[in-house]
Protein backbone atom coordinates (compact mmCIF):
# COMPACT_ATOMS: atom_id res chain seq x y z
CA UNK A 1 0.00 0.00 0.00
CA UNK A 2 2.01 2.91 -1.27
CA UNK A 3 0.31 6.43 0.63
CA UNK A 4 1.56 10.22 -0.54
CA UNK A 5 1.35 12.17 2.51
CA UNK A 6 0.70 16.51 1.72
CA UNK A 7 0.47 19.27 3.27
CA UNK A 8 0.43 21.41 0.24
CA UNK A 9 -2.62 23.50 0.37
CA UNK A 10 -2.18 24.47 -3.30
CA UNK A 11 -2.36 20.59 -4.23
CA UNK A 12 -5.18 19.73 -2.17
CA UNK A 13 -7.19 22.46 -3.69
CA UNK A 14 -6.44 21.06 -6.90
CA UNK A 15 -7.07 17.47 -6.61
CA UNK A 16 -10.30 18.25 -4.03
CA UNK A 17 -11.64 21.68 -5.39
CA UNK A 18 -14.25 21.90 -8.31
CA UNK A 19 -12.86 25.22 -8.28
CA UNK A 20 -9.45 24.51 -8.52
CA UNK A 21 -9.52 24.29 -12.46
CA UNK A 22 -11.44 25.52 -14.90
CA UNK A 23 -12.25 22.26 -16.21
CA UNK A 24 -11.61 19.82 -13.84
CA UNK A 25 -11.32 16.30 -14.42
CA UNK A 26 -13.78 13.99 -13.53
CA UNK A 27 -11.87 11.24 -12.93
CA UNK A 28 -8.80 12.28 -10.47
CA UNK A 29 -9.64 10.57 -7.24
CA UNK A 30 -11.71 7.48 -5.69
CA UNK A 31 -13.92 7.25 -2.41
CA UNK A 32 -14.18 3.51 -3.33
CA UNK A 33 -12.20 2.76 -0.50
CA UNK A 34 -14.87 4.08 2.03
CA UNK A 35 -17.35 1.47 0.41
CA UNK A 36 -14.58 -1.50 1.63
CA UNK A 37 -14.72 -0.06 5.15
CA UNK A 38 -17.81 0.12 5.54
CA UNK A 39 -19.21 -2.88 4.05
CA UNK A 40 -16.60 -4.83 6.25
CA UNK A 41 -17.48 -2.99 9.32
CA UNK A 42 -21.83 -3.95 9.43
CA UNK A 43 -23.49 -4.83 6.42
CA UNK A 44 -25.30 -2.39 5.10
CA UNK A 45 -24.30 0.30 6.63
CA UNK A 46 -22.75 2.84 4.66
CA UNK A 47 -22.42 6.50 4.16
CA UNK A 48 -23.37 8.96 1.33
CA UNK A 49 -19.19 9.72 0.43
CA UNK A 50 -19.08 6.32 -1.14
CA UNK A 51 -19.22 5.68 -5.09
CA UNK A 52 -20.59 2.32 -5.07
CA UNK A 53 -23.10 2.72 -2.02
CA UNK A 54 -26.06 4.21 -4.26
CA UNK A 55 -25.48 7.60 -3.19
CA UNK A 56 -27.50 9.05 -6.17
CA UNK A 57 -30.35 7.33 -4.61
CA UNK A 58 -29.72 8.16 -1.02
CA UNK A 59 -29.68 11.72 -2.05
CA UNK A 60 -33.07 11.26 -4.27
CA UNK A 61 -34.73 9.91 -1.11
CA UNK A 62 -32.90 12.52 1.27
CA UNK A 63 -34.51 15.62 -1.31
CA UNK A 64 -37.82 13.69 -1.59
CA UNK A 65 -38.47 13.45 2.02
CA UNK A 66 -37.28 16.66 3.13
CA UNK A 67 -39.17 18.49 0.33
CA UNK A 68 -42.71 17.74 2.03
CA UNK A 69 -45.17 19.45 4.03
CA UNK A 70 -45.95 17.10 6.82
CA UNK A 71 -49.21 18.20 8.14
CA UNK A 72 -48.41 19.19 12.17
CA UNK A 73 -49.10 22.79 12.93
CA UNK A 74 -47.98 25.79 11.38
CA UNK A 75 -46.18 26.98 14.71
CA UNK A 76 -43.93 23.86 14.83
CA UNK A 77 -40.24 24.83 13.17
CA UNK A 78 -40.08 21.95 11.09
CA UNK A 79 -43.55 21.15 9.54
CA UNK A 80 -42.40 22.62 5.89
CA UNK A 81 -40.36 21.76 3.44
CA UNK A 82 -36.98 21.62 5.03
CA UNK A 83 -34.86 23.61 2.56
CA UNK A 84 -31.41 23.87 3.02
CA UNK A 85 -30.53 27.56 2.00
CA UNK A 86 -33.38 28.31 5.03
CA UNK A 87 -31.40 28.18 8.35
CA UNK A 88 -34.20 29.79 10.29
CA UNK A 89 -36.31 26.77 11.60
CA UNK A 90 -32.40 25.24 12.59
CA UNK A 91 -31.66 29.26 14.17
CA UNK A 92 -34.85 28.64 16.51
CA UNK A 93 -34.64 24.72 17.41
CA UNK A 94 -31.19 25.35 18.27
CA UNK A 95 -31.91 28.36 20.65
CA UNK A 96 -34.92 26.72 22.55
CA UNK A 97 -32.44 23.79 23.31
CA UNK A 98 -30.09 25.82 24.66
CA UNK A 99 -32.27 27.92 26.57
CA UNK A 100 -33.05 24.91 28.60
CA UNK A 101 -29.74 23.30 28.36
CA UNK A 102 -27.77 26.54 29.79
CA UNK A 103 -30.96 27.21 32.65
CA UNK A 104 -29.75 24.14 33.92
CA UNK A 105 -25.90 24.73 34.36
CA UNK A 106 -26.37 27.88 35.37
CA UNK A 107 -27.46 26.56 38.40
CA UNK A 108 -24.14 24.39 39.12
CA UNK A 109 -21.11 24.97 40.57
CA UNK A 110 -19.14 23.85 37.51
CA UNK A 111 -20.12 22.13 34.47
CA UNK A 112 -18.02 21.30 31.33
CA UNK A 113 -18.91 23.58 28.49
CA UNK A 114 -17.80 20.65 25.70
CA UNK A 115 -19.83 17.66 27.21
CA UNK A 116 -22.37 19.21 28.96
CA UNK A 117 -23.27 21.97 26.23
CA UNK A 118 -21.48 21.32 23.00
CA UNK A 119 -21.64 18.00 22.51
CA UNK A 120 -25.42 17.58 24.04
CA UNK A 121 -26.76 20.85 21.59
CA UNK A 122 -26.05 18.89 18.65
CA UNK A 123 -27.73 16.07 19.87
CA UNK A 124 -30.71 16.85 21.21
CA UNK A 125 -30.89 19.05 17.53
CA UNK A 126 -30.71 15.38 15.93
CA UNK A 127 -32.96 13.29 17.78
CA UNK A 128 -35.90 15.86 16.72
CA UNK A 129 -34.59 16.13 13.20
CA UNK A 130 -34.42 12.90 12.51
CA UNK A 131 -36.82 10.87 14.88
CA UNK A 132 -34.22 8.41 16.48
CA UNK A 133 -35.41 7.31 20.23
CA UNK A 134 -32.37 8.05 22.61
CA UNK A 135 -30.95 4.95 24.51
CA UNK A 136 -33.09 4.07 27.90
CA UNK A 137 -29.25 2.76 29.25
CA UNK A 138 -25.78 2.74 28.49
CA UNK A 139 -23.81 -0.70 28.04
CA UNK A 140 -21.31 -2.08 29.89
CA UNK A 141 -18.46 -0.88 27.71
CA UNK A 142 -19.44 2.34 27.64
CA UNK A 143 -19.18 2.54 31.23
CA UNK A 144 -15.91 0.96 31.25
CA UNK A 145 -14.66 3.69 28.65
CA UNK A 146 -15.91 6.59 30.81
CA UNK A 147 -14.12 5.15 34.26
CA UNK A 148 -11.08 5.04 31.91
CA UNK A 149 -11.36 8.41 30.48
CA UNK A 150 -12.34 9.87 33.41
CA UNK A 151 -9.25 8.95 35.97
CA UNK A 152 -6.83 8.22 33.02
CA UNK A 153 -7.75 11.44 31.11
CA UNK A 154 -9.64 13.90 32.35
CA UNK A 155 -8.87 13.74 36.24
CA UNK A 156 -12.05 13.63 37.10
CA UNK A 157 -13.71 15.98 34.93
CA UNK A 158 -15.44 15.86 31.50
CA UNK A 159 -16.74 12.50 33.24
CA UNK A 160 -19.58 10.71 30.77
CA UNK A 161 -22.55 10.88 32.83
CA UNK A 162 -25.30 8.20 33.40
CA UNK A 163 -27.78 10.80 34.16
CA UNK A 164 -30.35 13.35 32.75
CA UNK A 165 -29.98 14.00 28.95
CA UNK A 166 -26.09 13.30 28.74
CA UNK A 167 -26.43 9.28 28.98
CA UNK A 168 -28.14 8.60 25.52
CA UNK A 169 -25.61 11.36 24.39
CA UNK A 170 -22.79 10.37 25.45
CA UNK A 171 -23.53 6.83 23.68
CA UNK A 172 -23.65 8.13 20.75
CA UNK A 173 -20.90 10.43 20.47
CA UNK A 174 -18.75 6.96 21.59
CA UNK A 175 -20.36 5.04 18.48
CA UNK A 176 -19.69 7.89 16.41
CA UNK A 177 -16.23 8.90 17.31
CA UNK A 178 -15.33 4.96 16.84
CA UNK A 179 -16.85 4.30 13.55
CA UNK A 180 -15.30 7.94 11.69
CA UNK A 181 -11.89 7.54 13.42
CA UNK A 182 -11.71 4.14 11.66
CA UNK A 183 -13.25 5.36 8.56
CA UNK A 184 -11.64 8.74 7.87
CA UNK A 185 -8.38 8.04 9.49
CA UNK A 186 -7.19 4.71 8.00
CA UNK A 187 -7.62 3.45 4.21
CA UNK A 188 -8.57 0.40 5.24
CA UNK A 189 -8.30 -1.79 8.38
CA UNK A 190 -4.44 -0.47 9.48
CA UNK A 191 -5.45 -0.69 13.21
CA UNK A 192 -7.78 -3.88 14.48
CA UNK A 193 -8.62 -2.20 17.43
CA UNK A 194 -9.86 0.92 15.86
CA UNK A 195 -11.47 -1.49 13.09
CA UNK A 196 -13.36 -3.41 15.73
CA UNK A 197 -14.40 -0.33 17.65
CA UNK A 198 -15.78 1.30 14.14
CA UNK A 199 -17.88 -2.49 13.89
CA UNK A 200 -19.18 -1.98 17.06
CA UNK A 201 -20.27 1.45 16.73
CA UNK A 202 -22.00 0.97 13.61
CA UNK A 203 -23.69 -2.32 14.59
CA UNK A 204 -24.96 -0.46 17.63
CA UNK A 205 -26.19 2.85 15.57
CA UNK A 206 -27.97 0.53 13.15
CA UNK A 207 -30.18 -0.95 15.55
CA UNK A 208 -30.99 1.83 17.76
CA UNK A 209 -32.19 3.35 13.73
CA UNK A 210 -34.14 0.18 13.52
CA UNK A 211 -35.99 0.05 16.75
CA UNK A 212 -36.50 3.50 16.17
CA UNK A 213 -38.26 2.80 12.76
CA UNK A 214 -40.57 0.43 14.67
CA UNK A 215 -41.77 2.89 17.28
CA UNK A 216 -44.29 4.63 14.58
CA UNK A 217 -46.91 5.62 16.88
CA UNK A 218 -44.36 7.65 19.28
CA UNK A 219 -42.42 9.34 15.87
CA UNK A 220 -43.27 12.96 15.22
CA UNK A 221 -44.85 14.04 11.62
CA UNK A 222 -42.03 16.58 11.20
CA UNK A 223 -38.95 13.96 11.94
CA UNK A 224 -37.13 12.70 9.19
CA UNK A 225 -37.97 9.07 9.88
CA UNK A 226 -41.94 10.15 9.58
CA UNK A 227 -40.77 11.37 6.26
CA UNK A 228 -39.01 8.98 4.96
CA UNK A 229 -41.92 6.24 5.71
CA UNK A 230 -44.40 9.07 4.29
CA UNK A 231 -42.63 8.97 0.60
CA UNK A 232 -41.47 4.63 0.81
CA UNK A 233 -44.49 4.23 -1.56
CA UNK A 234 -43.15 6.54 -4.59
CA UNK A 235 -39.89 4.42 -4.59
CA UNK A 236 -40.71 0.87 -3.66
CA UNK A 237 -44.29 0.57 -6.09
CA UNK A 238 -44.19 -1.03 -9.35
CA UNK A 239 -45.22 2.30 -10.56
CA UNK A 240 -42.63 4.74 -9.19
CA UNK A 241 -39.78 4.19 -11.85
CA UNK A 242 -37.02 3.86 -9.01
CA UNK A 243 -38.85 0.16 -7.94
CA UNK A 244 -36.68 -0.56 -5.08
CA UNK A 245 -37.47 -3.47 -2.70
CA UNK A 246 -38.75 -2.53 0.76
CA UNK A 247 -35.35 -3.92 2.17
CA UNK A 248 -33.30 -2.06 -0.07
CA UNK A 249 -35.02 1.07 0.75
CA UNK A 250 -35.03 0.05 4.92
CA UNK A 251 -31.31 -0.16 4.18
CA UNK A 252 -31.06 2.99 2.63
CA UNK A 253 -33.25 4.61 5.21
CA UNK A 254 -30.92 3.49 7.79
CA UNK A 255 -27.89 5.23 6.54
CA UNK A 256 -29.41 8.35 5.54
CA UNK A 257 -30.55 8.72 8.88
CA UNK A 258 -26.94 7.10 10.30
CA UNK A 259 -25.06 9.71 8.71
CA UNK A 260 -27.45 12.93 9.50
CA UNK A 261 -27.37 12.15 13.09
CA UNK A 262 -23.40 11.00 13.05
CA UNK A 263 -22.79 14.95 10.83
CA UNK A 264 -24.52 16.07 14.19
CA UNK A 265 -21.91 15.03 16.43
CA UNK A 266 -18.94 15.31 14.15
CA UNK A 267 -19.64 18.42 12.48
CA UNK A 268 -20.95 20.86 15.13
CA UNK A 269 -20.05 19.42 18.17
CA UNK A 270 -16.01 18.45 18.13
CA UNK A 271 -16.17 22.17 16.00
CA UNK A 272 -17.34 23.48 19.16
CA UNK A 273 -14.51 21.89 21.28
CA UNK A 274 -12.06 22.69 18.64
CA UNK A 275 -13.40 26.55 18.31
CA UNK A 276 -12.97 26.84 21.95
CA UNK A 277 -9.38 25.43 21.60
CA UNK A 278 -7.78 27.73 19.73
CA UNK A 279 -9.44 30.15 21.45
CA UNK A 280 -8.19 29.73 24.93
CA UNK A 281 -4.89 29.19 23.64
CA UNK A 282 -4.88 32.44 21.50
CA UNK A 283 -4.97 36.20 22.46
CA UNK A 284 -8.17 35.83 20.58
CA UNK A 285 -10.91 35.54 23.38
CA UNK A 286 -13.53 33.56 23.61
CA UNK A 287 -15.50 37.00 24.48
CA UNK A 288 -14.25 38.73 21.29
CA UNK A 289 -15.11 36.22 19.00
CA UNK A 290 -18.70 36.18 20.57
CA UNK A 291 -18.59 39.96 19.60
CA UNK A 292 -17.45 39.43 16.37
CA UNK A 293 -19.87 36.64 15.43
CA UNK A 294 -22.62 39.03 16.61
CA UNK A 295 -21.66 41.90 14.20
CA UNK A 296 -21.28 39.29 12.09
CA UNK A 297 -24.58 37.75 12.22
CA UNK A 298 -26.58 41.20 12.44
CA UNK A 299 -24.33 42.03 8.48
CA UNK A 300 -26.08 38.77 7.45
CA UNK A 301 -29.30 39.29 8.84
CA UNK A 302 -29.40 42.37 6.72
CA UNK A 303 -27.60 40.52 3.66
CA UNK A 304 -30.06 37.92 4.10
CA UNK A 305 -26.76 35.18 4.29
CA UNK A 306 -24.47 33.57 5.76
CA UNK A 307 -21.35 34.71 4.44
CA UNK A 308 -19.67 36.68 7.29
CA UNK A 309 -20.56 33.97 10.38
CA UNK A 310 -19.44 31.16 8.00
CA UNK A 311 -16.06 33.11 7.42
CA UNK A 312 -15.58 33.84 10.95
CA UNK A 313 -16.12 30.39 11.63
CA UNK A 314 -14.03 29.15 9.15
CA UNK A 315 -11.58 31.57 9.92
CA UNK A 316 -10.89 29.91 13.55
CA UNK A 317 -11.92 26.23 12.61
CA UNK A 318 -8.99 26.56 9.88
CA UNK A 319 -6.19 26.87 12.76
CA UNK A 320 -7.83 23.53 13.95
CA UNK A 321 -9.92 21.98 11.64
CA UNK A 322 -12.46 18.68 12.47
CA UNK A 323 -10.70 16.84 9.92
CA UNK A 324 -7.32 15.80 10.53
CA UNK A 325 -6.55 13.83 7.60
CA UNK A 326 -8.06 12.88 4.46
CA UNK A 327 -8.01 10.00 2.16
CA UNK A 328 -8.26 9.40 -1.55
CA UNK A 329 -7.02 7.12 -4.21
CA UNK A 330 -5.83 8.03 -7.66
CA UNK A 331 -7.32 7.15 -10.47
CA UNK A 332 -4.77 8.99 -12.83
CA UNK A 333 -1.11 9.34 -12.73
CA UNK A 334 0.06 12.88 -11.19
CA UNK A 335 4.06 12.84 -12.64
CA UNK A 336 4.80 16.28 -10.86
CA UNK A 337 4.01 14.90 -7.57
CA UNK A 338 5.45 11.36 -8.34
CA UNK A 339 1.96 9.72 -7.72
CA UNK A 340 0.42 7.07 -9.38
CA UNK A 341 -2.64 5.98 -10.13
CA UNK A 342 -3.74 3.28 -7.63
CA UNK A 343 -1.49 5.02 -4.88
CA UNK A 344 -3.48 5.96 -1.60
CA UNK A 345 -2.93 10.10 -1.11
CA UNK A 346 -3.22 11.70 2.40
CA UNK A 347 -4.20 15.40 2.34
CA UNK A 348 -3.19 16.76 5.98
CA UNK A 349 -5.55 18.97 6.59
CA UNK A 350 -4.91 20.70 9.22
CA UNK A 351 -1.40 20.75 8.85
CA UNK A 352 -1.83 22.41 5.63
CA UNK A 353 -4.51 24.96 6.89
CA UNK A 354 -1.32 26.24 8.37
CA UNK A 355 0.08 27.36 5.07
CA UNK A 356 -3.32 29.26 3.93
CA UNK A 357 -3.24 32.91 3.64
CA UNK A 358 -6.42 34.01 5.34
CA UNK A 359 -6.89 36.63 2.93
CA UNK A 360 -7.78 34.24 -0.04
CA UNK A 361 -10.35 33.32 1.97
CA UNK A 362 -9.79 29.62 1.19
CA UNK A 363 -10.38 27.41 3.50
CA UNK A 364 -9.55 23.80 4.26
CA UNK A 365 -12.45 23.07 6.72
CA UNK A 366 -14.61 21.38 3.92
CA UNK A 367 -17.02 23.81 3.34
CA UNK A 368 -19.47 25.49 2.99
CA UNK A 369 -18.46 27.72 -0.02
CA UNK A 370 -21.13 29.66 0.32
CA UNK A 371 -19.88 32.38 -2.70
CA UNK A 372 -22.31 29.68 -4.20
CA UNK A 373 -24.93 28.02 -2.59
CA UNK A 374 -26.88 25.10 -4.32
CA UNK A 375 -30.30 23.36 -3.06
CA UNK A 376 -31.13 19.69 -3.76
CA UNK A 377 -33.78 18.98 -6.04
CA UNK A 378 -35.78 16.23 -5.69
CA UNK A 379 -34.39 14.43 -8.21
CA UNK A 380 -30.84 14.53 -5.64
CA UNK A 381 -29.42 16.91 -7.99
CA UNK A 382 -27.49 19.65 -6.58
CA UNK A 383 -28.44 23.16 -8.85
CA UNK A 384 -26.59 25.80 -8.54
CA UNK A 385 -28.08 29.00 -9.25
CA UNK A 386 -27.95 30.31 -13.14
CA UNK A 387 -25.30 32.87 -12.97
CA UNK A 388 -23.04 31.12 -10.78
CA UNK A 389 -19.51 30.68 -12.53
CA UNK A 390 -17.96 29.02 -9.97
CA UNK A 391 -19.26 25.32 -8.15
CA UNK A 392 -18.46 24.87 -4.56
CA UNK A 393 -15.32 23.89 -3.24
CA UNK A 394 -16.62 20.80 -1.01
CA UNK A 395 -20.42 21.37 -1.14
CA UNK A 396 -21.47 19.70 1.88
CA UNK A 397 -25.44 20.14 3.20
CA UNK A 398 -24.66 19.11 6.63
CA UNK A 399 -21.67 21.72 7.19
CA UNK A 400 -24.24 24.23 6.06
CA UNK A 401 -26.61 23.57 9.11
CA UNK A 402 -23.82 23.00 11.41
CA UNK A 403 -22.25 26.63 10.63
CA UNK A 404 -25.67 27.50 11.48
CA UNK A 405 -26.09 25.52 14.96
CA UNK A 406 -22.63 26.38 16.23
CA UNK A 407 -23.08 30.20 15.99
CA UNK A 408 -26.03 30.36 17.62
CA UNK A 409 -24.98 27.97 20.34
CA UNK A 410 -21.97 30.83 20.57
CA UNK A 411 -24.41 33.64 20.83
CA UNK A 412 -26.51 31.80 22.98
CA UNK A 413 -23.76 31.16 25.98
CA UNK A 414 -23.54 34.73 26.32
CA UNK A 415 -26.82 35.93 26.09
CA UNK A 416 -28.15 33.03 28.87
CA UNK A 417 -24.89 32.75 30.99
CA UNK A 418 -22.78 36.32 30.77
CA UNK A 419 -20.49 35.87 32.96
CA UNK A 420 -19.24 32.70 32.71
CA UNK A 421 -15.45 31.89 33.33
CA UNK A 422 -13.50 29.36 31.70
CA UNK A 423 -11.88 27.90 34.53
CA UNK A 424 -8.62 25.40 32.58
CA UNK A 425 -7.63 26.56 29.18
CA UNK A 426 -5.63 23.17 28.35
CA UNK A 427 -7.97 20.62 26.12
CA UNK A 428 -7.03 16.89 26.17
CA UNK A 429 -8.13 14.79 23.11
CA UNK A 430 -9.02 11.24 22.60
CA UNK A 431 -10.25 11.23 19.25
CA UNK A 432 -12.38 14.38 19.89
CA UNK A 433 -12.11 17.35 22.34
CA UNK A 434 -12.75 16.66 25.93
CA UNK A 435 -13.12 18.59 28.74
CA UNK A 436 -13.09 22.77 29.51
CA UNK A 437 -14.42 22.78 32.76
CA UNK A 438 -16.43 26.49 33.04
CA UNK A 439 -18.58 27.88 36.16
CA UNK A 440 -20.41 31.35 36.18
CA UNK A 441 -18.70 33.69 38.34
CA UNK A 442 -20.36 34.00 41.89
CA UNK A 443 -21.86 30.38 41.74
Amino acid sequence: LKVHYTEDPDLIFKLLGDAADENPPSNRLSLSHYDNALSNLSQPISLLLGENQRQHDLWRILAKALSISTGDSSENLLHNPLDRLDIKPIEELTKIRCKEVLSRLSTKRQFDLIWDFGYLIPYYIGLEITGIRPLKENSSLIKIFSFIRRFVFSKGFGRIRFWDGNRSADSFLVWTAAMFGQIFGNPGSLNKILYNGAGWGAKNFYRVIEASFAQEEEIENYSLIKRIQNIQSEFTSQNSGANFSEKEYKDMSTCILLEVMTSFHILTGSSFGYILEVLLQEDYSLENFVQDLKTAHEKDEAENSTTNTDYLINKVLSKKSTTEMVYRIARQSFPKYNIKAGDHVCFRIREASKYINPDKEKWLTFGPHEKCPYTLSESGERKYPSDSTQKALHPCFGQFWARSILKTMFLELFDELPDIKIINKNIKEVGIPLSVIAKTRGK
